[in-house]
């Protein structure tokens, strides 16, 4: 009767280990409450490159890119961040020369340098043009590059055809000065290119000119003679040419990558090589539409 109890008994103590082992693992298992003593873990060291901010290691060292000597970075980056960050050293600010200013709207400005051709001013520019058949008696202008006023002489002339439209003047005033024929005669003599004045002085004088001086119409320097002194010349023939020098025309050939900084409209400074420091200021007329597909630029004056 004993052997039974022996074996009862150690069944027993095996039985009291074994759930004793049980649940002393399962509590081992279960994860420890948070407390407030816990701390947070510290954050990682970041290494970065002051030239090439995107570099990013957890170690120190050299840069893969330029070999430079790695540097602490600010601050590890934040996953939820998506706002671009680049501090940079004192030593990488000076190195690469970086200057820095506020935010701010202003205005936009960039130096073009551009092939380019000064030229007459179109809208200055003044025709003398024979209106009749005649001679050209006296020059009062004999050379170009002579710098004039309006109203100065620049030829004398004789005309039959402009005595004749003279003496019908004369004629239609005898029937009155408010007289259709008057007006009519006033009309002819003005397009045939006598002045105002040079109208009046007839009427009033009442005797017809054998020789008309022919005036300029605005200032400028003339820079065509076409007309000699006791050659004939024939209704339509250029005699001078005038321009406005005060004022001229640059046409500069603009690359097609340096469109996006010019617009019609747009103010201007000009300087160029004949005349070193001095500035000359302008407005861009137009853009021209067309692109130059030898040289790839654009004419704008």
């Amino acid at each position: 009767m004993k052997r039974p109890v022996a074996v009862t008994a150690g069944l027993a103590i095996l039985l009291a280990v074994a759930f004793t082992g049980y649940f002393t693992g399962r509590s081992s298992r279960q994860p420890l409450p948070a407390t407030e003593s816990s701390g947070t873990a510290a954050p990682q060291r970041v290494y970065t490159c002051s030239m090439h901010p995107q570099v990013r290691l957890a170690q120190p060292g050299n840069c893969p890119i330029c070999e430079m000597p790695l540097i602490p970075a600010g601050g590890a980056p934040s996953a939820g961040d998506d706002v671009p960050a680049l501090t940079l050293s004192e030593q990488a600010l000076a190195m690469a020369s970086v200057e820095t200013t506020p935010v701010a709207y202003r205005e936009m400005s960039r130096a073009l340098r551009a092939v380019g051709k000064v030229a007459y001013h179109e809208p200055s520019l003044a025709t003398i043009t024979a209106r009749v058949d005649g001679y050209a008696e006296r020059l009062f202008v004999n050379v170009t590059g002579v710098d004039v006023q309006a109203g100065d002489h620049l030829v004398e002339i004789y005309s039959p055809d402009l005595l004749v439209a003279q003496q019908e003047l004369l004629i239609a005033l005898r029937g009155g000065t408010n007289s259709p024929l008057v007006a009519s005669a006033r009309i002819k003599l003005r397009n045939l290119g006598l002045t105002t004045g040079q109208i009046e002085e007839l009427a009033t004088s009442q005797t017809p000119a054998e020789r008309v001086t022919l005036q300029t119409p605005s200032a400028g320097t003339v820079i065509e003679k076409t007309i000699v002194e006791n050659s004939a010349f024939k209704a339509g023939d250029v005699l001078y040419r005038i321009a406005n020098l005060e004022q001229v025309w640059v046409y500069l050939e603009i690359y097609e990558f340096d469109l996006a900084w010019v617009r019609d409209g747009q103010a201007v400074e000009i300087t160029t090589e004949a005349y070193p420091g001095r500035l000359f200021t302008g407005t861009v007329a137009f853009v021209e539409p067309v692109l130059n597909e030898r040289t790839r630029t654009v004419r704008v004056p």
